[in-house]
Order: C-alpha cells, then structure tokens, then sequence
C-alpha cells in the first residue's frame, strides 16, 4: 500500500511518540517494511509443485496489551461495528456467551450450559444484528437467537448437523450438510428460513474434482454486513456471498494457488481406518471480514520461522487483482503460534494456541 512522503513522515512521528509513551507497558514493537518474493516446493501425489508469489510486507504491530490463559475460544464473533473495541466470544467451557473490552476484561456473558431450548450444548457462530446475537449450536443441531437486553433465548431446531454457516437477511442461514463419498465437481450450499425449518434455495458451485469434496473443502464463513466469505482450511479459495441480495457473488483464488488435496481413507490395521487428507494438514487457520470488505485470512502453508503470515483480500477488486498486501504476526515465546483472529479498527485481536490472547495495533 503506497503512502505519500508527508503522510509516511506524519504516520512514522505517531508511532515514534506512541512507542515511547507506553515503554512502561513493556510493549514489543514489530516493525516490518519489505518486499519478499517466496518459492515454494510442493510435494502432491509424488508430483512436486513449484510456486512463485511475492508478498509485500509494510506494517508496524505494536502490542498494546495481552494476557495469557484467557479461554478457550470456540469463536469470535463474525462481524463488528468498529464503534468501540469490543468483541463477543463462545466460551468452550462455559458454554455462555460472554463480551470483552481491549484489556480482556469482562463486560457481560449471557445464556449457560445444558440441553435445554434456552441453553447452549456446544455454541458455534456468534453474529451480531442490532440487538440481537445469533448462534449456532452444534451439538443440539439449532439457531439461538438471544436478545441482548433482556437475555432472552430463542430457540429453532434444524434438520441435521452442520458446521459452517452464515446468518443472511430475512431469518435466513446458509450452510452445507455433510456429503457422501462419490467424487463431485460442486460444492453445495443450503439457503434455509431457519424460522420455519424449510430450505428455499440450493445454491452449486463449480469447484475442480474431488473425492470426500465435504472434506477436502471444509472450511468455515466469516461476515460482515454486506457480504459472507467461506473460506476453506485446506484449499487457496474464497467463496464470496452477497447477504443482502442472498446468492453468491463470486469465487476468489488465493495467491498461494493450493491444490484440492485428495481425502481418502487411511488404513490402521485390524479394520480400523479413518479419513485423511493428503496432505493432512490445515493451511488455512482463521479469516475475518471487516467493515471495508477487506478478508484477512491467517496462512500457515509456508513454513516462516518466526511468524504467521495474514494475507488481506479486497472483495471489491477486479479479478486476479484482489490481493493486497500481506503482514507478519510473531510468534510468542517458546512457540505459541497464532491460530485465531478478530479484528476491530486498527486493532487485530490474536488467540495463540496457549491460550495467550494479545492485542495488536496494526498500522499499515
């Protein structure tokens, strides 16, 4: 991203002032300016891939706070105002839903674990609309709406298990059920009133041939208040939907141009097998959709030393032109590695696999 020469000084002269006014935080200063043209070896079915992409790499990360052991996050929430730098999460162990500042301190939490209607078994997507919160719980296989004034719950039960979904207009959801095994060439997606339990509309898209396409593609949607993104944890692709207008949009390839790794069975000995991908690991770790229609997608398919790399996407750009610009977030001591992010203003909410949560200002 160019900046002007008076711009670049006055933005240089903040950064300058805001590092020494918090030296007594002991806050770390991450500066990065550079341009990095990475190659990359591929190995795929005994067939090795050589890719070459540049990323460029022009930001400062200044970690205003952090604190360990937080909690174990199931999700943040998809969307935010960027009002104030608060955020929702799903807490795995409570099972409540529960809202915190920039600091991490708690401001309020709503619902409580059991089988109940009005209760959470295992709480998934939190999405927030004016004053509501939608949920999807997993494990009792419904949507909750939970009024946040009165910590009401409303609850509807849905056909079926699901994972990813997205909360369109109009009491609408849109999702993917699990599929059989047989080799397809679509990826299929439910439009569904979760009010009334009916699904209105079956929405195909083409994608390159894959067996056990359910989990080869699996993945996860991201949203704001004009578009839903389903991003894929094993596969370089976005698919963009557009909420107001409830359809999709269009299908962005990343610039790391990953194969559909092929599923198959694994076999253990004694009949017991399980499925697997080849490779079997998750390249793709989080993304999140801000206001401006940016998507920010944590990457993890080179092997950086020291860092995790987050590659920014603008929807609205011409295609094969939506690739922006990239930054680095450190890893902290003894390896923690990022695998969850939130981000609100110029602020990135990080969670590292520890448990750590650290709060990044980003000025690009």
């Amino acid at each position: 991203m160019n900046l002007n020469p008076l711009l670049t000084i006055l933005l240089f002269t903040f950064l300058q002032i805001s590092c020494t006014e918090r030296k007594d935080k002991d806050e770390k200063v991450f500066p990065t300016t550079s341009s990095e043209e990475i190659q990359m070896r591929f190995a795929y079915k005994n067939t090795d891939l050589n890719y070459n992409f540049t990323r460029k790499f022009s930001y400062r990360a200044i970690e205003v706070s952090r604190k360990d052991d937080f909690i174990t996050i199931h999700n943040f929430q998809q969307n935010t105002s960027e009002e104030e730098t608060r955020f929702w999460v799903a807490n795995g162990y409570t099972q409540t839903i529960e809202q915190y500042n920039s600091d991490f301190q708690k401001v309020t939490e709503l619902g409580s674990q059991g089988p109940g209607p009005e209760e959470f078994s295992q709480s998934h997507i939190v999405y927030i609309d004016q004053d509501r919160i939608f949920v999807h719980d997993f494990k009792q296989t419904a949507i909750k709406e939970v009024n946040i004034s009165s910590g009401s719950i409303d609850h509807y039960k849905l056909n079926g298990y699901f994972y990813s979904s997205a909360f369109l207009p109009d009491n609408k959801v849109l999702f993917h059920y699990s599929k059989g095994n047989d080799p397809v060439k679509t990826y299929d997606f439910d439009l569904v009133d979760f009010k009334r339990g009916v699904t209105v509309e079956k929405i195909q898209i083409p994608v390159a041939e894959a067996e056990y396409i359910s989990k080869v593609y699996e993945g996860d949607f991201r949203q704001n208040n004009s578009y839903a993104v389903y991003f894929n944890y094993s596969v370089g692709m976005l698919f963009v939907f557009d909420r107001k207008a409830n359809k999709f949009a269009r299908k962005i390839t990343t610039i790391d141009k990953t194969p559909p790794p092929r599923a198959g069975f694994k076999e253990f000995g004694g009949g017991m097998k399980v499925l697997v991908n080849e490779p079997s690991n998750q390249m793709f770790k989080d993304g999140f959709l801000d206001k401006d229609n940016m998507f920010w997608l944590l990457n993890d398919i080179i092997n950086e030393e020291n860092s995790r790399v987050i590659d920014v996407y603008s929807l609205s750009e011409l295609s094969g032109e939506e690739y922006k610009y990239s930054i680095k977030i450190p890893h902290l001591n003894d390896g923690q590695e990022a695998v969850k992010i939130f981000k609100v203003g110029n602020n990135l909410i990080t969670y590292y696999n520890d448990q750590t949560i650290v709060n990044y200002e980003i000025r690009i």
